[in-house]
């Protein structure tokens, strides 16, 4: 009983360790686009949107959430506010592609037939690329309303107004290899980080496999959710990690409760903690103020 809570209290521990990463690496982001805000206001938003985004199981419930406090708390922009997040996107997905191409090469060195995936991961490294060489040049939106047939721009171009104000910030952005340094390797730490959130699981359940083996647990399974397009990955992520820790050698029994306990454990974790700071919002707005926009 000792073991099991101690290891669940590491386990919260890590998450906050996460939240606290990734309010450093936005600040940062937003820092590119010239509004400073501290990462201690990241935490207190971070933890309130994940909650609204797993009780409504939408990713983009997160983004709305994230928009509408920054709007009413900071005064920030929502164009602002959606730019920023496209850049963030766009880093994270390059983290995505390498975690998943490291844990691809970690699963096929046990099983060489699997290593054709690598070609996918290879062209999603290549797409990602494309996208931040459109974020920092503005010129390739530009070059490609031009190819593109008017009626095909049109249908892509839902939110006309947005990328054009998308095209004026990016060109007066800050974004330069010094600022874009910090917040890779932040990236690398996440995506170490929640490796090793897996593999506390992992001990958690008494199931035998190595750091690098939960690794790739975590991220095999994260992207086939993402690539889904499922909310939040449900079902996806889970059946593909209960495969992949069969194909390790777990047993069935040890691979569900993994399975079952990274679900609800973070659930309940993101939850709780979004409706605590929801709560206690207007005392820590009062604590934070200080240290917010200039």
């Amino acid at each position: 009983m000792l073991k099991f809570s101690l290891l669940a209290s590491l386990l919260m521990v890590l998450y906050l360790i996460s939240i606290l990463l990734i309010s450093i690496k936005n600040s940062l982001i937003f820092k590119q686009f010239c509004v400073k805000l501290h990462w201690k206001n990241w935490f207190f938003i971070l933890c309130i949107s994940y909650g609204f985004q797993y009780l409504t199981f939408f990713s983009g419930t997160q983004v709305v959430v994230r928009a509408s406090l920054l709007k009413k708390l900071y005064n920030i922009a929502v164009s602002k506010t959606l730019i920023a997040t496209s850049a963030e996107f766009i880093y994270n997905l390059i983290m995505y592609c390498l975690s998943f191409l490291i844990a691809v090469n970690v699963v096929s060195l046990s099983y060489p037939n699997l290593s054709f995936l690598n070609l996918i991961v290879v062209l999603m490294i290549l797409i990602s690329g494309l996208f931040f060489v459109m974020l920092r040049y503005s010129q390739v939106f530009i070059f490609l309303k031009n190819l593109l047939p008017l009626k095909l721009w049109k249908r892509l171009n839902i939110f006309e107004k947005m990328i054009e104000t998308f095209i004026q910030e990016c060109s007066g952005s800050k974004i330069t290899l010094k600022s874009l340094l910090p917040i890779f390797l932040i990236l690398l730490m996440i995506s170490i980080l929640n490796g090793l959130w897996m593999w506390v699981c992992s001990l958690l359940v008494g199931a035998k496999i190595s750091f690098i083996q939960a690794y790739a647990v975590f991220w095999i399974p994260f992207l086939l959710g993402k690539l889904s397009r499922i909310p939040l990955g449900l079902g996806v992520n889970d059946i593909s990690m209960y495969f992949l820790l069969d194909l390790l050698g777990v047993a069935s029994p040890l691979a569900l409760s993994m399975v079952l306990i990274f679900r609800l454990f973070f659930f309940i974790i993101t939850v709780s903690l979004g409706f605590i700071f929801f709560m206690k919002g207007r005392y820590f707005r009062l604590i934070y103020s200080k240290s917010g926009i200039s």
